[in-house]
């Protein structure tokens, strides 16, 4: 709305300007002070003619009053000009309105001054003003006691000057000139009374804060009464310090006398000790004044939350005595009332060193300073250095200390009405007020930050690295893992090929051999009947025919033994191949060997032999069974099976017994009760099986004994020592 309200005014004023007729400008003080801010900012025109009450000399800036109502005009300077304008000139100025810091003023055009007259009567000031935002700009007339001024180094225009009233602190603004700085000194607690232009200082959303006023010229100040110069006449008593402000003692806006042995000497401050309470005392100017001076001070006396402070016009000393050993205090007391300003001593532990901490303000001064943060007792406490002192060596966290200093007592905030003391704080005098009793470890606050930050970054680099080496591993565990998975594929099929070449291959080699042997018998046999044949064709004797008849019978008939035992060797042969085959093809597939140990699977194997050829098979185990490596249990069950295979083909018996014994490391043996047959020949076994499981333990480190003899059965006996029984990891 405000915005919208602006661009209107703003197009008004456009267009009466285009139609030739400029509206009428302001022509009273009253009339720009009801401007409403965002209409001001247009910059409406003025023309006012009024009287200047105070000058800015510096920036030519003034104010004006006529007589009900004030406003700031802004009037700005050439470098190098001096302001021609003073209070009490009658001038016209013209120029713009503006919304101002606080209240609208005016931005000068041009100023003229049209004469001088004498100031108009100032409005009484009441303390209901001193806070109302209406009395802005407003020629008001005071009256109070001046206690202080300071000359703000930061400002190139202003000095700072504090006055009692009405019980109250009122600031007034001086400009920073010879004339008023050299004026200053000998009004100081003289009552006064003058008249100024009641500022405002405002935040940025135009709202008031506080109120300061204006004075062109130290020379306004008017002393009056009799406080023009202050007597020990003029003073109300001398007390001593615990019975200053008591029920029936003169008030604070009295002069009073004090006295007290001095336990510190600031700049602008001394600190008194005495008879039952000390007193913290400002001074515009110290005299020459040491520690351990008893000295008397007048002034006025201004309330505090646990004791008067003071403001003294005079001090002079009046005796010497012991500088003033501080009061101790130890870690299990309470801090009273009665030791607010006192010198006192204590140790304490530093914490930590730094500016401010929050714990308590001190607000007598402004600026930074060196405060230590340390704990005393069950709580910290602040102590500050002087300003522009460094801390002393040694002076550490984590130092045990022992330091003297001034303390000051303040209160919790939250119960006005009470005086809850919330701690206190120690005003050190020098650095040679903290004595070092036990230097800081070395393993401080600040040193374990930077382990455990150390630590933490290690730690963070550490896990990086671990997860880098993590995928670094499982790239090559894979790349491993493909390589193992090859090189075992290739090692099947070696183990394949190895197997088929020294099984299949050698009994298909058998079989071919023997069934080349059978066919040269078959044509040698062929070839000599032939012949017998043709004798007896041309034979004429019927008992040399007959004779030739017999033999050829004779030779048919030991011709086809000869080949019906040649075939059956090949036929064995063949079907040793074709268990060899199904075995291989089985253990391709898992085998028995994949899904349960060697016993079970020989104990499988007997019962499907009991099941088939329906011979009694016995099974029995010594010692402590235990997994061997898988070559080791499939070739060992491959003899098992071989061995019971060709009793059951070859020696029909009616008992067959198999024995695993693990008590020094496998031996494996199969007994039968069948015919048995001729080691050295080879028997029905054949020379190929019986080569076949030698071989088999020859491959897995072991050694193979046979025994038989004709009817007295066959004992198949494997062995492998402990060294070369391994265990399947």
């Amino acid at each position: 709305m405000k915005k919208s309200g602006s661009i209107v005014c703003a197009l008004g004023w456009i267009l009466a300007s285009a139609g030739g007729v400029a509206p009428d400008p302001y022509r009273t003080i009253r009339d720009v002070r009801l401007i409403k801010p965002d209409s001001a900012a247009v910059g409406h025109r003025v023309d006012i003619e009024s009287q200047i009450v105070a000058v800015n000399e510096r920036n030519g800036g003034f104010f004006l009053y006529d007589g009900k109502h004030g406003i700031y005009v802004l009037n700005a300077l050439q470098p190098g000009d001096t302001c021609p304008l003073k209070p009490g000139n009658r001038v016209r100025v013209t120029g713009t309105a503006d919304p101002g810091e606080f209240a609208p003023r005016i931005i000068a055009d041009a100023v003229e001054v049209l004469g001088d007259a004498p100031l108009p009567a100032a409005k009484t000031f009441r303390s209901i003003y001193l806070y109302s935002p209406q009395s802005d700009c407003d020629w008001v007339a005071l009256d109070g006691r001046l206690i202080s001024y300071e000359v703000i180094a930061a400002s190139q225009a202003n000095i700072l000057v504090e006055m009692i009233r009405n019980e109250q602190i009122v600031h007034i603004q001086l400009p920073k000139t010879p004339a008023n700085i050299g004026r200053l000194p000998e009004l100081m607690f003289k009552w006064v009374e003058f008249n100024a232009v009641a500022g405002t200082i405002s935040n940025e959303h135009q709202q008031y804060v506080r109120r300061v006023f204006y004075v062109s010229s130290a020379n306004d100040f008017r002393v009056v009464g009799a406080q023009e110069s202050p007597s020990v006449g003029d003073v109300a008593g001398i007390r001593p310090i615990h019975e200053l402000l008591r029920f029936g003692t003169a008030g604070h806006r009295a002069m009073v006398q004090t006295y007290g042995t001095v336990t510190h000497v600031d700049e602008h401050e001394l600190f008194l000790r005495g008879e039952e309470a000390s007193l913290k005392v400002w001074m515009q100017e110290v005299p020459d004044i040491s520690v351990g001076d008893r000295v008397e001070v007048t002034g006025l006396t201004w309330p505090q939350e646990f004791g008067p402070a003071f403001r003294a016009s005079a001090a002079r000393v009046v005796g010497k005595a012991d500088e003033p050993r501080p009061v101790r205090i130890e870690a299990t007391e309470d801090v009273f009332e009665s030791l607010n300003y006192d010198l006192a001593e204590m140790d304490t532990q530093v914490l930590e060193i730094g500016q401010s901490f929050g714990l308590a303000s001190d607000h007598t001064v402004s600026g930074n300073r060196i405060t230590l943060l340390c704990r005393f007792g069950g709580g910290l406490i602040e102590a500050k250095l002087p300003y522009g002192v460094d801390v002393p060596d040694g002076v550490k966290a984590g130092a045990m200390v022992r330091m003297s200093g001034l303390c000051h007592v303040f209160k919790d905030d939250w119960r006005p009405w009470r005086r809850d003391r919330k701690g206190f704080w120690l005003q050190l005098r020098s650095p040679a007020d903290i004595a070092v009793l036990k230097k800081a470890p070395w393993w401080t606050t600040a040193r374990l930050l930077w382990v455990c930050g150390i630590a933490l970054g290690s730690s963070m680099l550490f896990l990086a690295w671990v997860v880098l080496l993590r995928k670094t591993v499982e790239k090559q565990t894979s790349i491993i893992g493909a390589q193992i998975e090859r090189e075992t594929v290739l090692d099947e099929r070696q183990r394949i090929a190895r197997e088929l070449h020294d099984n299949l291959e050698q009994g298909l080699a058998g079989a071919i051999f023997q069934l080349g042997g059978c066919r040269r018998l078959q044509e040698m046999g062929l070839e000599k009947q032939s012949g017998l044949i043709q004798e007896a064709l041309k034979c004429g004797d019927p008992d040399a025919l007959k004779e030739l008849i017999c033999q050829l019978a004779t030779g048919l008939s030991a011709d086809a033994e000869r080949n019906r035992e040649a075939l059956e060797v090949v036929g064995g042969m063949l079907k040793y191949c074709s268990d060899e085959s199904r075995l291989s093809i089985l253990d391709l597939r898992g085998g028995l060997l994949e899904t349960m140990d060697l016993i079970s699977a020989v104990r499988l194997t007997l019962e499907e032999v009991e099941e088939e050829r329906g011979v009694v098979c016995e099974l029995s185990v010594r010692g402590e069974p235990r997994r061997l490596q898988h070559a080791v249990e499939r070739n060992l069950l491959l003899l098992v099976k071989e061995a019971v295979s060709n009793a059951v083909r070859h020696a029909r018996p009616g008992k067959i017994g198999v024995s695993l014994d693990y008590t020094d490391g496998l031996t494996v043996a199969v007994s039968d009760d069948g015919c048995g047959f001729h080691v050295e020949r080879g028997g029905k076994y054949g020379h190929f099986g019986l080569q076949g499981m030698q071989e088999r333990m020859h491959r897995i480190s072991g050694t193979l004994d046979i025994e038989s003899a004709v009817g007295s059965g066959t004992v198949v006996t494997a062995r492998l020592d402990s060294a070369a029984v391994m265990e399947d990891g």
